[in-house]
């Protein structure tokens, strides 16, 4: 244990170092931001009518992303619907189309109260 503690262990100075090291080569442009969506261009979707639906729901309404995925036939390339759904649909409304989410109210944006275990 001791052998894995020395071998592993990174102190909080190490630590922010990296971190600070890490967004600097980004800012730079010598390493690209992760990214957990990818390419848009990696998703089948129709997105023309996704894009038409959001824009009828009204400023303020509460907007289920996933399901807007959903109703639209978003799919990869292996034709399976993602676990992710909600934050390509997002990705595509504010990088695509230059929509602020912020006039809405996301399904799942919110504050999440951990249920307790049964036991």
């Amino acid at each position: 244990d001791k052998s894995r503690k020395t071998k592993c262990f990174e102190s909080f100075d190490e630590a922010l170092e990296r971190t600070q090291k890490e967004t600097r080569r980004i800012e730079l442009g010598l390493k690209r931001p992760k990214d957990h969506v990818g390419r848009l261009a990696s998703y089948m979707c129709h997105w023309d009518q996704c894009y038409e639906a959001f824009c009828k729901i009204p400023l303020g309404a509460i907007v289920n992303l996933t399901d807007l995925g959903r109703d639209h036939e978003l799919r990869t390339k292996q034709d399976i619907f993602p676990g992710n759904a909600g934050q390509v649909i997002r990705k595509f409304l504010e990088e695509e189309k230059g929509v602020n989410l912020d006039h809405y109210r996301i399904l799942g944006d919110g504050r999440y109260v951990r249920k307790a275990k049964k036991r």
